[in-house]
């Protein structure tokens, strides 16, 4: 069993409890004070087992007013220990005999302590207690298993918290106080107010964490030049660090922080700090924080001379870290995903214009992975954001350059950039879209319609997953043409809107025709018309939006919208969803949510965090990132919903304005993105026959900063169906007669008997839904069969994972489950130096589902198990098609 052996810990009889700190550990961790409140020593005899020779300990620490204490009445024995260790308490000795032994004479602390150890007791040779300054201290040894610590809290009965004396049960409970006040505390931190986060952790008792971030706030509210006071703080986290001897990495974030801190205060204790700090580093194999504390050590005369040098001194050597002369790394507040401030998001869309890809990026606004524990102040350094470094040297004025000369200087440092060959000017167009509909419009664009079943097989080669015959892509279109053109009239970034080197210019477009057609088409067809869709665009008719908000932090905002209404329209598939404005909603600890939302009285949403950056701190040309290609989120998804989402991001996208920011003061919903919370939720059980929608959503006290117009709830509530005309006519059969002869004209109304849909998603475990429609006169006397085929991708299990299909769900029952495809096409290609070919399974083979398409309607849902992580169809990793068809 390991041992843990505690260094001294003084006990006094009003309960105060002392632990000592130690640059020379033992072999084990140093055990934390668990001593209870007025323990009484009592002598007893004991053999020492297994104690290590005392060479190893060095007290170093010893309070100061021991000093002041009388010692006529301190007990004198021999001592074992050298008298000078309570005497001289700047150089503390210890010693034992030559073979490390024990007299027989010793002193137990605790019943309880021998009872939660077995193996050797708590003990104290009563030889310890000598002459001393101190009356009524003494000191004792701690041994007991690393693992029994709550078994020797739980035997002691009381243990010493904040100066209090409590159960294992009240510790507890402080011990959760304690977690919420550090997180109450980093909230206040990173808002801005140090103070109030000094307020929160004042008089508390904290752990590692809680001192590292009481040091943060006491240097933050000092400012650049920092405080003594936040040493101290530095120290107990070091000593708290220091408990737990697996995590050198931890041990060394803490040391150079600490070091850091005494560098900028001029302290001649830095360079010994950041030496320890180094070999922890090297222990740990930490290169980054090692390459840091040498260019510090480099730089520490230049940091000594002035303020102003210490800071260019630290960032440099901070720098000096991270860049390297084999690829581009950009300095900034954030990440290239989400910047927090006006000038790193301008640095991205810089980047973005010049054609990266990828690029290594540093967020200097926080403690991360890369940015070492304690150098928190770094992003409020004189240093201007963001910088770029090629190449090992930083780029001067990198975002004044011009575009094409930003990108010859990337592309010679080595930069992932896309090619400039065929750059597509579709724009916000492809919203949406899949890749092979982008395609599509392309070539109907330049050729028109017609001649579909040479585009299906122009298309297949580079889409596998686009449909296969001309019949099939011929109706795909008409399923997209609605879509499309709504595209076009709303939209000046078009296939067809300039010239350029892959679109034609607008008056050869053929697009227009195809879509004014399409849509001539079905009018004059009213009677036969397929779904059509009802974009919420048309609000203004249909009352399909409502605004959704409330003031104050904590408040229940509530809406009523009608969804449809009695009339000439039939709908079908009516789908929800919200959307909120960017108040503050961007904490790390879930507490800035939205707690609940309900619709029609039913709960659709719980404790949802939108973790967005706060709208206050960005203006309008921050949404622009969410359709950056740097790791930028992917949008193609074709719902109901997706071109009013869109259109919503655009309309932010072109406003220039700035927002409000800094102290929490309100913005305009004009320039700020809506970021969904429900997505094309189905309402089919959620809205009765009058078609009335109540929405409720509640937002929690935390959220308390940015409000939008006064709200620090805002949002937008929307629904969408698919509508069309109601039709009455059943198949009939006309008589005509002519004077000649009497001819008899058997005229069949024709309704939609089959649908196919395409369903994909991205991610390991992830489902995958789509819906399948007919014409409900056609099911009376028919038999309705679905097909379900899947591409494969990771499913051969080789590694002894679950690969499966998890379950298939039509209308939310499962019809089938643990389905294994069974193949890798990746790994094959590897195995057999081939490309990779691209093979379906099927999932479900004519499954008769008549009872489950009554309505017309029918939903089909695969997930894939956790396990299916690689060899993605377009970077899905579920992509397939179901077909439905009736017969009969």
């Amino acid at each position: 069993m390991k041992k843990v052996v505690a260094f001294p810990v003084l006990l006094f009889s009003y309960g105060g409890c002392f632990e000592a700190k130690a640059d020379h550990k033992p072999r084990e961790a140093i055990a934390p004070c668990l001593l209870q409140h007025g323990q009484t020593l009592r002598e007893s005899i004991s053999k020492d087992e297994g104690r290590g020779p005392a060479s190893e300990l060095d007290c170093v620490q010893i309070p100061a007013f021991l000093q002041t204490q009388s010692s006529a009445e301190k007990s004198v024995t021999k001592s074992r220990i050298n008298p000078a260790f309570f005497d001289s308490f700047s150089d503390a000795e210890s010693s034992w005999d030559a073979d490390g032994s024990a007299d027989q004479n010793q002193v137990q602390v605790s019943d309880a302590a021998s009872m939660a150890n077995d193996v050797l007791p708590t003990i104290k040779p009563a030889e310890w207690f000598a002459e001393t300054p101190s009356a009524g201290a003494k000191e004792a040894w701690q041994t007991y298993d690393a693992a029994s610590q709550d078994m020797q809290m739980q035997a002691g009965g009381l243990v010493l918290h904040n100066g209090e004396s409590l159960t294992l049960a009240g510790l507890e409970g402080h011990q959760s106080d304690d977690d919420q006040n550090v997180r109450q505390a980093a909230q206040l931190l990173s808002s801005g107010n140090p103070a109030a986060a000094i307020e929160c952790l004042n008089g508390k008792t904290l752990n590692l964490d809680g001192h590292l971030l009481m040091a943060e706030a006491l240097w933050t509210q000092a400012g650049p030049g920092g405080t003594r006071e936040s040493l101290k703080h530095y120290e107990a986290a070091e000593l708290a660090a220091g408990a737990d001897v697996s995590n050198v990495s931890k041990q060394a974030a803490v040391a150079l922080g600490h070091g850091w801190a005494l560098l900028q205060l001029k302290d001649p204790n830095a360079h010994g700090k950041l030496a320890f700090a180094r070999d922890l580093a090297q222990k740990d194999g930490n290169s980054a924080a090692i390459d840091f504390v040498d260019s510090l050590l480099e730089n520490a005369e230049q940091v000594e001379q002035a303020d102003s040098s210490t800071e260019e001194a630290t960032w440099a050597a901070f720098v000096k870290a991270y860049v390297t002369s084999d690829q581009p790394v950009v300095f900034m507040c954030g990440s290239i995903h989400e910047p927090l401030d006006e000038a790193s998001a301008s640095g991205v869309a810089r980047l973005k214009e010049a054609g990266v890809k990828a690029v290594k990026s540093v967020n200097v606004s926080e403690t991360g992975p890369e940015l070492p524990g304690g150098l928190q102040t770094l992003s409020s350094l004189s240093v201007k954001l963001p910088q770029l470094y090629l190449k090992g040297a930083l780029v001067e004025n990198w975002m004044k350059l011009d575009t094409k000369d930003l990108r010859s200087l990337l592309a010679d440092a080595g930069a992932n950039l896309r090619s400039e060959e065929s750059e597509p000017c579709h724009g916000v167009f492809s919203d949406g879209l899949e890749n092979w509909q982008i395609r599509l419009i392309d070539l109907i664009s330049k050729r028109g319609l017609g001649d579909w079943d040479s585009k299906a097989k122009e298309l297949q080669p580079d889409f596998p997953e686009s449909p296969k015959t001309g019949s099939e892509l011929e109706e795909a279109w008409n399923h997209l043409a609605p879509l499309v053109k709504d595209k076009l009239e709303e939209q000046q970034e078009m296939p067809c809107g300039h010239s350029c080197n892959t679109c034609p210019t607008k008056h050869d477009c053929q697009l227009h025709d195809a879509v004014g057609r399409a849509d001539q088409r079905g009018t004059q067809n009213s009677s036969l018309s397929i779904w059509s869709i009802c974009i919420v665009i048309v609000h203004e008719l249909f009352g399909r939006t409502a605004e959704l908000s409330c003031g104050p932090p904590g408040c229940v905002a509530n809406t009523s919208l009608q969804a449809f209404k009695e009339g000439d329209l039939e709908y079908k598939m009516c789908t929800l969803s919200v959307m909120v404005h960017p108040t503050d909603f961007d904490d790390e600890y879930n507490v800035e949510k939205i707690e609940w939302i309900t619709i029609n009285g039913k709960e659709a949403l719980r404790d949802f965090s939108p973790r967005a950056p706060k709208g206050c701190e960005t203006n309008g040309n921050r949404t622009g990132i969410l359709d950056s290609d740097l790791e930028a989120p992917n949008e193609t998804d074709p719902s109901l919903l997706a071109s009013s989402v869109r259109k919503a991001h655009r309309v932010s996208n072109k406003s220039n304005q700035s927002v409000q920011s800094g102290n929490g003061s309100g913005a305009s919903n004009s320039t700020l993105p809506l970021y969904p919370c429900i997505r094309d939720l189905p309402l089919e059980g959620l809205v009765g026959e009058d078609g009335t929608i109540h929405v409720s959503g509640k937002i929690s006290p935390a959220v308390d900063e940015c409000a939008v117009n006064g709200n620090h709830l805002s949002g937008l509530v929307s629904v969408t169906c698919f509508a069309r005309p109601i039709t009455t006519l059943p198949p009939t059969t006309t008589t005509t007669t002519t004077p000649e002869s009497e001819v008899t004209v058997s005229t069949k109304q024709e309704f939609k008997t089959k649908d196919s849909a395409h369903f994909r998603c991205k991610d390991p475990g992830c489902s995958a839904a789509t819906m399948l429609s007919v014409d409900v006169y056609n099911l009376t006397s028919r038999k309705c069969f679905l097909t379900v085929r899947i591409n494969q991708t990771d499913f051969d299990e080789q590694d002894g994972t679950t690969e499966r299909i998890e379950s298939v769900k039509v209308n939310r029952k499962v019809k089938a489950s643990d389905f294994l495809p069974g193949k890798n096409p990746c790994r094959e290609a590897i195995a057999f130096g081939s490309n990779r070919k691209y093979e379906t399974a099927t999932v479900l083979q004519k499954e008769d589902v008549t009872d489950e398409i009554k309505s017309g309607l029918l939903m089909v849902e695969l997930k894939i198990t956790e396990m299916v992580d690689e060899c993605g169809v377009d970077e899905h990793l579920l992509d397939g098609e179901a077909n439905v068809s009736c017969e009969g």
